[in-house]
Formats: C-alpha cells, sequence, structure tokens
C-alpha cells in the first residue's frame, strides 16, 4: 500500500465520522460535494481501486442519508410567501432543493437509494471489496428499483415504454461525424461504453458501471441517453442544468421524438434547434450490427450558439427547425 493511500484512507476515517454525525440537509449535500469532488478526483488521478471504493461507499452512505432526511422532511415549497405577499418566510423554514442545488430528480433517486435495507448494502459493499470491483451509486439505485412496488404491472405501457427495454443502443457512426463537424469536436458522453466511444471518440465518458450521473459536465457534449423510462429523465434534466449554468457549452442529444413526455420538452426549453429525423434510425447493437428501428421516430436537439453550422449538416438527415 503507497503512502498516498495510507493517507487518503486515513482522512475517510475522519469522513465516515462525518456521515454519522450530519444533522442538517445542507450539511448532508455539502459532504456530498466533497465525496463526488473526491471521488472524481481519485478516478482522474488513476488512485488505486481500493482508494476509490472506499470514497464510493462513504458517498453512498451520504446520499443515502440525505436521500432520508429528504424524504422526511423536506419542504419543497420552502415556505416561501405566495406571489404578491409582502410577508418575509420564517427565518426557520427549510431551503427548497434549489436552494441547495439539488435537482428534483436527483432528490427522488437519493430517496428510492434510502430505501435499499441497512444490510443489504452492508453485503453488497463486502461483495465488490472482496471482488476488486467497482462500488457505484448506480448499483445501489438498481437495487432499490428491484425492491420499489410496480404500480405500472396491471396498467398499459405507453408507446415510447415499448422502446425502453434496451439501454445498449448505439448511434452510427454519420450521425456522430455530423455532431463533431459541428461541435469540432466531443468533450463528453455520459452515457456511453468502451465500445460506443470508439465511435464517438469523447476525451471523457461514462459508462453504467461508473454512472454518469454522479459526476459534473462540461464542455461539449455527445448524449444519447438511457432508454430506460426512469433513467432518461435524469439525464435529460442534469444536461440541461449544465447547460443553464453554462458548464456544458454545446451538446447534441438524440433520443425518440417523445414530444409528449416532460422529459422531451426539458430538452426542447434549452435547445437552439431541432432535427427531427426522416424514418427510424438502425442503432448498432453490441455486435457492431444494425438493428431493428424504434418503434417511433428520433430527434436530435442541439444547444450551443453554432445553430446554421446544425441546420447545415443535419438537414441531410431530415427537417431542421429552430426552437428559438
Amino acid at each position: 500500500m503507497s503512502i498516498d493511500t495510507q493517507s487518503a484512507l486515513a482522512k475517510l476515517d475522519t469522513a465516515r465520522r462525518a456521515i454519522v454525525e450530519v444533522k442538517t440537509i445542507p450539511d448532508a449535500k455539502k459532504l456530498l460535494d466533497e465525496f463526488s469532488t473526491l471521488l472524481d478526483y481519485a478516478k482522474r488521478q488513476r488512485m488505486e481501486l481500493e482508494v476509490q471504493n472506499e470514497v464510493a461507499e462513504c458517498r453512498i452512505w451520504t446520499r443515502r442519508k440525505l436521500g432520508a432526511m429528504l424524504k422526511e422532511t423536506i419542504n419543497h415549497e420552502g415556505g416561501r410567501p405566495k406571489n404578491g405577499s409582502t410577508l418575509e418566510p420564517f427565518p426557520d423554514v427549510p431551503p427548497t432543493l434549489s436552494d441547495m442545488g439539488i435537482s428534483k430528480a436527483e432528490s427522488s433517486r437519493m430517496q428510492t437509494e434510502a430505501i435499499v435495507p441497512h444490510e443489504s448494502v452492508l453485503e453488497y459493499v463486502q461483495f465488490k471489496k472482496d471482488n476488486e470491483e467497482e462500488i457505484t451509486s448506480s448499483d445501489i439505485y438498481k437495487m432499490a428499483q428491484k425492491l420499489k412496488p410496480s404500480s405500472s404491472e396491471s396498467k398499459p405501457k405507453p408507446h415510447v415504454a415499448q422502446n425502453t427495454g434496451n439501454n445498449e443502443w448505439y448511434t452510427p457512426q454519420k450521425y456522430i461525424d455530423a455532431a463533431r463537424t459541428v461541435m469540432g469536436q466531443i468533450d463528453l458522453d455520459p452515457a456511453s461504453s468502451d465500445l460506443a466511444n470508439q465511435t464517438v471518440q469523447a476525451q471523457m465518458y461514462y459508462t453504467a458501471e461508473n454512472d454518469g450521473l454522479c459526476y459534473d459536465w462540461a464542455g461539449r457534449v455527445w448524449m444519447n441517453p438511457p432508454y430506460s423510462s426512469d433513467l432518461i429523465p435524469l439525464f435529460c434534466e442534469k444536461l440541461t442544468e449544465h447547460v443553464q449554468d453554462g458548464d456544458v457549452t454545446q451538446a447534441c442529444v438524440l433520443v425518440n421524438n417523445a414530444t409528449e413526455t416532460g422529459w422531451f420538452n426539458t430538452l426542447l426549453d434549452k435547445a437552439s434547434c431541432v432535427c427531427f429525423v426522416k424514418g427510424r434510425i438502425k442503432f448498432i447493437d453490441s455486435a457492431g450490427n444494425p438493428t431493428g428501428a424504434p418503434l417511433q421516430g428520433q430527434a436530435i436537439l442541439y444547444m450551443g450558439d453554432k445553430v446554421e453550422q446544425f441546420a447545415q449538416e443535419f438537414s441531410q438527415f431530415g427537417r431542421v427547425l429552430y426552437a428559438r
């Protein structure tokens, strides 16, 4: 074990006590941000997996505690006076999610993760450590999803949901090439895989294993998000938040043209223009072969200031409309 590893693990012992002692939602959020930053640093510095996993474990326990606190105590209205009121909020009113920099989607995700039994999380962590595998909050979320009762089993699935069974659909080369021509290069693909990035060639990419939702996004982004109905809103909301904050300077997003969904309209609110692709895209499977097309057509939304370049490149695929 290196000296750097020993030092990092010693600091984490102190951090574990902080998780137990944290009492307020803002303090828990601050602690979570610190763990997220540390985990990102450990990955970028290619620190030993042991260190990465120790940080990731601390981050999981903090997310679960914050999720439980949010579920029990958060006042999403924040006690703010109604429009037109001259009253000031009481000083002890809980802060809103927005005040703390927590999106509604991320709040929901952490509350979901908090339902996994403590013993189950301990067993998961120990299994990953024993097998020298990466610990991720994405795994905890998947465990929680299996525990949640499904209210939709007796209901007919909407048309879009019928497309969501397989998240391992990769984008054909020509759309990636067009996006790269518009944006100059692709700095980040937050929903990728080792195989997909052979085509995308992003400078940084996240996979299902290391969970792009856990990190900050920046630069020029290509995103073909997971088509799973529980994940796609999270990816779309996170992207638009980073666009709003100026972290993401340009983005091309390939999704179903599901104009009736909230997540599509979330993207549309921040888009500069949209290409509605003619026909349906034949995505690439894990063997590199074109698959059967989804049940509906696709749209490629662009966020950024290269509007004319986007229209010029993507008009070959379908009608380009200006969103604003």
